[in-house]
């Protein structure tokens, strides 16, 4: 279980904006991200499409992945990532901490992830 212990919500650390498939960019020889870094992930055309992950959600607040699948939107992405030899790549342990600008709320996060064609995820490296 992940249940939080604190009473109020912690500040998320700063973003570290890392570019996605598509845009042309190489980040091979980049360092890799630390645990507490935050990274944006885009997914594009995902309406009525599964992420291709488990997620525990009990602290209400993020989305924590537990396992990853073999298809999916972040498995996809995480091959492109591979190909491209980019850091910025989903790993089980990692946590959703926004979707769409929506974040604190989980079960808000979950429904913007049924209703929108494009995802921008912040992933916070390592829980």
């Amino acid at each position: 279980a992940c249940k939080s212990t604190s009473s109020s919500p912690m500040p998320l650390p700063p973003v570290k904006t890392l570019r996605g498939p598509g845009s042309g960019a190489s980040l091979s020889g980049q360092a890799p991200i630390q645990a507490g870094e935050v990274f944006l992930i885009e997914l594009a055309e995902s309406l009525g499409r599964h992420l291709g992950v488990d997620v525990n959600h009990t602290d209400k607040r993020t989305l924590r992945v537990v396992q990853l699948k073999s298809f999916g939107l972040i498995p996809e992405w995480n091959r492109r990532v591979a190909e491209r030899g980019g850091q910025d790549h989903v790993e089980v342990g990692d946590r959703i901490v926004a979707i769409n600008g929506i974040e604190g709320n989980a079960s808000r996060m979950i429904q913007a992830c049924k209703e929108s064609k494009t995802l921008l995820l912040q992933v916070r490296r390592g829980g």
